[in-house]
Order: structure tokens, then C-alpha cells, then sequence
């Protein structure tokens, strides 16, 4: 494998931020430099007591691993207490089974290697990936007829912490833009638009749906930064000077108008918050009997 190619494999690896899609990287990568027979991930999600609450394993390629010995494997190590120990953490190379089931499991590590041993066989390696809160993810490469060579072993040890800041990255920021996607979903089921701008009044996220609104209610009035109109960040920069919590303001556009709050954040910055509400007009409004003339008109202009 040519360095030019090691180079962007490893480059695709720093930038894909999907777990599971880095897991089919990292298989590409280490088939191409040690021939491998299967290539095994293990997440474990350990409880507050040190017991595993849920094991999953995945392989490639897939039909290395049976439904059927997938699933006593994963139900066997639910079994058998994790332990995170500070040398499985801070390892900074492979092991090979007999190593790592003594490290991952000191009371019971004969069980577990005989585990292990029936999904990758007794000459695979293993490496503990990282780790996110309760969930730990390690590595397994597996060869069924030969052991890996001395030569071999190194390029996996110098591949070790690529592999482990690529996932770290992917486990890290995966999460943050999870997250991301479903606060904006959650967003978008509440009533109305909105908007986010910093303590300097610039911009930083406005909902699809605000966008659509703003550029409706002002044609040809856009802004600077991310299409918000002028006359609206004058009001933000009003709300800055003068220290204000809330402004509101009204624009109508035919039998519609649209109410343009903006709010003062709890945690710095301000909310910009539309809400889009029907002209009702009564043509044909009948005074009630049972009310004053002064009532009827106030209940006309309420209606």
C-alpha cells in the first residue's frame, strides 16, 4: 500500500464522524496493509455498578459471524463484569486474547477467553478503541489459520493511534452533531420560528422555516448575515444599547401578520422568536342586546 493512498485512508478516517461508518474505514484500511480473515467491534455499556447492561458485536464481513453465535456470544459476556482497569485504558498496543480477557475480566477471564476464542479464534487481537461515559468499544482482527507476524504486529501498533484519535473524533463530535440534528427537530414541533444571534447581535442559526418567513413578510429587505433584515437588527442593536429583555414588533402582509419578538437569553445572547397570525376581518358584526354600545365596540375590536 502506497503512502499517498495510507495518507488519505487515513485522512477519510479523521473526517467520518459516524461510528459505525468509520468502523467499515478501519477494516478497509487494515485488510489492505495485514490481509485479515474478519475484523470484530464490541461496545459494552457498562451500569453504575460495574455489571453490563448491553453488549453488541458487529463484524466484517458479516457472514464471518452467524446470527445465532452473535447473539450467545453477546448474551454470554452480559454475564461477566467489565473491569476498565487503568491498563486496558492506557494500553498502547494490541493483545491477544489470553491478555485481554485476563485485564477485562480478572475473576472470570477463562470463561470469557473461551467466549472470545469461538467468535474470532484463539489467534486474533484486540484493542480497546476508547471510551464514551459507560460505553466502551474495543477492537478485534482475527486470523483462523496463521498468527500475525512480528512485521505485521508493528504496522498494527503504528496504526493503533490513528485509529484511536479517528474514533475518539467520531465519538466526540458524532455525538455533538446527533445532538444538533435533534434539538432542530425538536424545534421544529413547536409553534412559530426562531432564530439565535451572540451578544454582538451577529447571527449565529436561523431555522429554515424563519428564513422563509423573513424573506415573505420582507421582500427585498435582507440583511448582512444569514438573510435577517436590516430593520430587525436594528431593533437587536436597540435592545443591546438599552439593556432591554423583550421587543416586540408587527409587520402585515395582506391577511396575515407577523409578530417579531426578540428575547433576552439566560445564557448570553438573544432569541428571535416569529409568530405568523391570521387578519380576521367581520364584515357583518351584530351588536348584543345584553351589552352597552361602549362594550359592543371594544368586543368588535377584540373580535
Amino acid at each position: 500500500m502506497e503512502f499517498k493512498t495510507i495518507s488519505s485512508e487515513l485522512s477519510a478516517l479523521y473526517k467520518e464522524l459516524d461510528p459505525q461508518r468509520q468502523f467499515v474505514r478501519i477494516h478497509s484500511i487494515l485488510d489492505q496493509l495485514t490481509p485479515l480473515d474478519a475484523i470484530y467491534f464490541t461496545r459494552l455499556d457498562l451500569s453504575l455498578s460495574g455489571t453490563t447492561e448491553r453488549c453488541v458485536i458487529a463484524c466484517r464481513p458479516e457472514p464471518a459471524l452467524t446470527a445465532t453465535k452473535q447473539q450467545s456470544a453477546q448474551k454470554a459476556l452480559l454475564q461477566f463484569p467489565f473491569c476498565a482497569c487503568r491498563e486496558l485504558v492506557n494500553s498502547e498496543r494490541w493483545l491477544n486474547l489470553s491478555a485481554f480477557a485476563k485485564l477485562a475480566y480478572p475473576g472470570h477471564w477463562q470463561e470469557c477467553l473461551a467466549i472470545l476464542a469461538d467468535v474470532s479464534g484463539p489467534k486474533a487481537l484486540v484493542c480497546l478503541l476508547g471510551h464514551y461515559g459507560a460505553s466502551f468499544y474495543y477492537l478485534t482482527v482475527a486470523r483462523w489459520e496463521r498468527n500475525f507476524t512480528k512485521a505485521e504486529a508493528t504496522v498494527l501498533g503504528q496504526l493503533l493511534p490513528h485509529l484511536r484519535t479517528g474514533f475518539h473524533n467520531a465519538l466526540k463530535y458524532g455525538r455533538a452533531a446527533s445532538f444538533a440534528v435533534q434539538a432542530e427537530a425538536l424545534i421544529g414541533t413547536i409553534p412559530g420560528a426562531f432564530g439565535f444571534c451572540n451578544n454582538q447581535g451577529d447571527f449565529i442559526w436561523l431555522q429554515n422555516r424563519a428564513r422563509c418567513w423573513l424573506d415573505e413578510f420582507y421582500p427585498g429587505r435582507k440583511g448582512h448575515h444569514l438573510e435577517v433584515p436590516e430593520c430587525i437588527h436594528q431593533q437587536i442593536n436597540l435592545c443591546i444599547r438599552n439593556e432591554l429583555e423583550h421587543l416586540e414588533m408587527i409587520q402585515e402582509r395582506k391577511d396575515v401578520l407577523l409578530k417579531v419578538s426578540i428575547v433576552a437569553s439566560e445564557t448570553g445572547g438573544w432569541t428571535l422568536h416569529l409568530q405568523r397570525k391570521p387578519i380576521f376581518i367581520l364584515e357583518n358584526f351584530r351588536p348584543l342586546v345584553q351589552l352597552s354600545r361602549r362594550r359592543n365596540q371594544v368586543l368588535e375590536w377584540l373580535l
